[in-house]
């Protein structure tokens, strides 16, 4: 449990949350990730890489994302491509971002929005498709806990609504919608994702 006090952060203060953020999704209301250019030039080399699927994938796993993905009129391969990259198939994964929380959730909490707990919780990446709890608060999220988002069919339909916007953003660009997905952070990002997908593309639901 996180307390209070360990998240008091003076109003004055805000002009120091401004550090980079290197998390691999921005919340897509006032802070877009900004794709600058586009990402083929890594393309070729990490496609060309072999990354194995992980052998221990409960199939029944695997076959609820490619049906939520389908649901969302998205690439099922795709989606279990980024759950490989972003968890190896762990719906318990969770990182914390600290520089996501001092640059997007920090400014929010100090305007009273929500709890230090919520806040700290924002700043995390969760489930399987490593979902940002601030991204998903603001594609409608309402469950009290963000932690929910490691049930893997709640965390995967969460993701797929926030890569089906990606994609919609990006006019069906894949690469780039996914780059947009990772925030910008890793260069080979969408290459490394594209190649794992051919772990799936031969796989019958």
């Amino acid at each position: 449990m996180i307390h209070e006090s360990q998240f008091t952060v003076d109003k004055s203060e805000a002009a120091n949350f401004a550090s980079p953020v290197t998390s691999h999704q921005s919340p897509v209301t006032s802070h877009e990730s900004r794709v600058t250019s586009h990402p083929s030039h890594s393309l070729r080399a990490s496609q060309s890489r072999l990354f194995p699927m992980p052998s221990t994938v409960p199939n029944e796993i695997i076959n609820l994302a490619r049906r939520i993905a389908a649901e969302h009129s998205l690439d099922p391969a795709l989606i279990c491509a980024v759950i490989e990259q972003e968890s190896a198939w762990n719906p318990w994964a969770v990182r914390y971002e600290p520089a996501f929380l001092s640059r997007y959730v920090a400014p929010l909490y100090v305007s009273g929005k929500f709890s230090a707990t919520e806040a700290y919780t924002r700043a995390m990446s969760w489930g399987l498709m490593q979902v940002m709890g601030q991204v998903a608060r603001e594609f409608g999220f309402k469950e009290t806990s963000l932690s929910q988002l490691c049930d893997p069919a709640t965390g995967v339909e969460v993701g797929c609504r926030i890569l089906a916007a990606r994609l919609a953003r990006a006019k069906a660009d894949v690469p780039v919608a996914l780059q947009a997905w990772n925030g910008g952070a890793d260069a080979n990002y969408a290459a490394e994702v594209l190649a794992r997908k051919r772990n799936y593309s031969s796989r019958q639901a």
